[in-house]
C-alpha cells in the first residue's frame, strides 16, 4: 500500500490494511518519512519513502491556486523511482502480490507495468476521477466549464494538463531506467489502473458517471481515524477538561498539512468573541495564541470520530477525512477551501444542504459570524445533517471493499 499524503489520506489505507490483516493477509505500507510511524499503524509492516515532504509542507506556495499543483505533482514525479524500488524490495515470491495506491503514486503504476503485479487505484475524492459529464468544481474561475456542451468538454479533456507538464519528465526517467515505454498522456493512460479502481465515497456524495474508468467499484467513506494499538483512545487530559468545563465548542482546523494558516485563527478568535462561543483550534503551525479561557489550542492527534460528537460545528478546509467525520457526527460545516480537491468537496456538501462556503478572500469576521450563525440556527440545515448522519450510520463499505481487494488481478489490457 502506498498512501501518499497526510493523515486524511493515510487513514483510509490503514482501514483497508486492518481489514486485510484480519482476513489473514500480509500488509506492508510505504510511507513518506514525515509520517514514518503514525500512532495507528498498529502491527502493519511498513517501509519508509525518503523524500522532502516536510520541506514541501513548509512551502507557503503549496496552497497557491497554481503553484500548489506544480509543487504537488513535482513531488509525486520525483518519488516515482523510489516507490518502484520499495515495491520491488517488498515483493514476496512465496505468495501473490497486489499493490494499492492513489493515482499520484506513479511508482506503483511503473511496478505494475514492469513486475506485472495487479494494481488497484484508490480514489478518496470524486474530483480524482475527471468526467466530461460532471467536471469537478476545482476553482471558481473554472465554473464556465460546467456550461459547455459535453463534446467540447471532451475535446478539452484530451489537451495537455498540468499533470503532463510537471510529471512527465520524472516518469520518463523512471520508465527509461526500467526499459518501460512511458505514457504519452498521464491522465488518460496512467492515472487509473486497468486492473480496477476503488472509489471510497458513497454514490449520494458523487454519482457515477458514464465515462468513469472500467472496472470500478464505489463503496463508501472509510470513517477510520483511531490512534494507538487496538484502537485505544488517547486524548490529552487538558482537552478532556476543556470539553467538560462548558458548552460544546466550535472547531477550527485547516488540516495536518497546513503550516501557513495566515489570519484564519486570528479571525476565528474574533468571531468567537463576537458570538460568545467557545472554540477549539487544531493547528500544527506557530499561530499566535490569544489569552482566552474559551479557546483551546491542540497540536496532538485526536480522532475526529470521538471529538465531533462533542462539538457544535466545524470550520475547516474541506478535506475528505474531516468532512466525512462531520457528516456521520451530524454537525454543520463551514468551509474555506484552499486548493486541490477541497473546492469540489465543498461544493458537494453545499448541494447536500449541510454546509456553507467562504473562499479565502471572503473569510472575514463579519462573513464567518453570519454564516456560522445560520449553520447553528436554521432548521433545514440541522435536518439535512441528521439525514446524512443516519445514512452513513447504516452504510457498511467494508464487505464490498474487501471483495474488490481480494479479487484484484492483473489485466492484460495495456493503456500505453
Amino acid at each position: 500500500m502506498v498512501p501518499l499524503g497526510t493523515m486524511g489520506d493515510i487513514n483510509p489505507f490503514l482501514w483497508m490494511g486492518n481489514l486485510l490483516r484480519n482476513r489473514g493477509h500480509e500488509v506492508t505500507l510505504i510511507l513518506a518519512a514525515t509520517f514514518e510511524k503514525p500512532a495507528n499503524v498498529h502491527s502493519l509492516g511498513h517501509s519508509v519513502l525518503d523524500n522532502q515532504k516536510e520541506a514541501i509542507l513548509k512551502n507557503p506556495q503549496l496552497w497557491h491556486p497554481w503553484h500548489g499543483v506544480r509543487i504537488l505533482f513535482s513531488f509525486a514525479a520525483a518519488a516515482t523511482e523510489q516507490i518502484f524500488h520499495l515495491i520491488q524490495a517488498c515483493r514476496r515470491f512465496d505468495m501473490e502480490n497486489v499493490i494499492l495506491a492513489p493515482g499520484t503514486a506513479f511508482g506503483a503504476r511503473l511496478a505494475r507495468e514492469k513486475l506485472r503485479l495487479p494494481l488497484g487505484t484508490v480514489h478518496l475524492q470524486p474530483c480524482a476521477i475527471p468526467s466530461v459529464y460532471e467536471p469537478p468544481a476545482m476553482r471558481r474561475g473554472f465554473r464556465w466549464m460546467t456550461g459547455l456542451y459535453w463534446m467540447w468538454r471532451r475535446f478539452f479533456s484530451f489537451m495537455p494538463t498540468p499533470l503532463d507538464f510537471y510529471v512527465r519528465p520524472g516518469i520518463r526517467r523512471a520508465c527509461r531506467s526500467q526499459r518501460i515505454r512511458p505514457p504519452k498522456n498521464i491522465l488518460n493512460q496512467w492515472w487509473h489502473s486497468p486492473d480496477g479502481v476503488l472509489c471510497l465515497f458513497p454514490s449520494w456524495f458523487a454519482q457515477p458517471q458514464p465515462d468513469w474508468p472500467m472496472p470500478w467499484i464505489q463503496t463508501g467513506f472509510p470513517l477510520y481515524d483511531r490512534a494507538g494499538p487496538n484502537d485505544s483512545l488517547q486524548v490529552p487530559d487538558d482537552l478532556r477538561k476543556f470539553l467538560e468545563s462548558g458548552s460544546p465548542p466550535i472547531l477550527f482546523t485547516l488540516g495536518t498539512a497546513m503550516r501557513h494558516p495566515g489570519k484564519f485563527f486570528e479571525i476565528a478568535a474574533r468571531v468567537c468573541r463576537l458570538l460568545k462561543c467557545r472554540a477549539l483550534f487544531f493547528t500544527n503551525s506557530l499561530t499566535p495564541r490569544p489569552s482566552s479561557a474559551d479557546i483551546f489550542f491542540c497540536e496532538s492527534y485526536v480522532p475526529f470520530s470521538w471529538l465531533f460528537l462533542r462539538i457544535r460545528a466545524v470550520i475547516h478546509h474541506g478535506g475528505i477525512g474531516t468532512l466525512s467525520q462531520a457528516l456521520i457526527a451530524g454537525i454543520p460545516q463551514l468551509l474555506m477551501p484552499l486548493g486541490f480537491d477541497q473546492p469540489d468537496n465543498a461544493a458537494r456538501l453545499v448541494r447536500l444542504g449541510v454546509a456553507r462556503i467562504l473562499y479565502p478572500s471572503q473569510f472575514t469576521v463579519r462573513n464567518v459570524a453570519k454564516e456560522l450563525n445560520a449553520l447553528l440556527t436554521r432548521i433545514p440545515i440541522r435536518a439535512a445533517c441528521e439525514t446524512f448522519a443516519r445514512r452513513l450510520f447504516l452504510e457498511d463499505p467494508a464487505a464490498s471493499t474487501l471483495t474488490f481487494l481480494e479479487n484484484l488481478s492483473h489485466s492484460d489490457e495495456r493503456s500505453l
